[in-house]
């Protein structure tokens, strides 16, 4: 049995406790059946995301660039897999559907499954490219809710950076409103 703590050589890893099998299809892993669960599952994604990016080199035809969203989600999908490997199924959806993440995890599926989807039907290349965009930064900002006070820090350089005009006219606006509520000042500043 797992008493909670991995040992390596004299080291200790705590918190790797295994957890009880969730359902009948998610039996009880080894620390090291986990390790290798992820490391496959997260190098098949990269690689997928990878060979996407590839296809790019023949120019943005139609085709290269429905095969590129359609591999590059696809191995979106394998990595995020990864960290349940891990975490185990249980673990990885209680923090992925935490309330600090809820909203920007359901945004990240959604556009997933949007970018998937009009890839495969064949749109206008211009609709998957945009489309594309806004899951590359619903990714950026679900991977940044697990750093701690990484979105603070993302918007207080925003704020100083590109952004500044957009920020000012927003503090205007609200200032003029005489609204109350959390502005981004406050929540940079925090």
């Amino acid at each position: 049995m797992f008493d909670g703590k991995l040992n390596l050589g004299q080291t200790q890893i705590p918190g790797f406790t295994e957890e009880p099998a969730c359902a009948k299809y998610c039996p009880n892993l080894s620390y090291k059946q986990r390790v290798y669960g992820f490391v496959g599952c997260a190098a098949m994604g990269w690689i997928l995301s990878f060979m996407g990016t590839m296809t790019l080199i023949g120019g943005p035809t139609p085709k290269n660039i429905t095969t590129f969203a359609v591999l590059y989600v696809i191995g979106n999908v394998i990595a995020l897999c990864a960290t349940g490997f891990l975490l185990g199924p249980r673990n990885q959806c209680r923090q992925m559907w935490h309330p600090t993440r809820r909203y920007t995890t359901a945004f990240y599926l959604a556009m997933l499954i949007i970018v998937f989807a009009v890839a495969v039907a064949k749109q206008n290349v211009g609709i998957v490219i945009v489309l594309l965009l806004i899951q590359i930064c619903a990714a950026f900002w679900y991977s940044i809710s697990y750093i701690p006070f990484g979105r603070k820090i993302v918007i207080a350089f925003l704020r100083r950076t590109i952004c500044k005009p957009c920020f000012e006219l927003y503090d205007q606006a609200k200032g003029e409103g005489g609204g109350s509520g959390n502005s981004f000042s406050a929540v940079a500043k925090s």
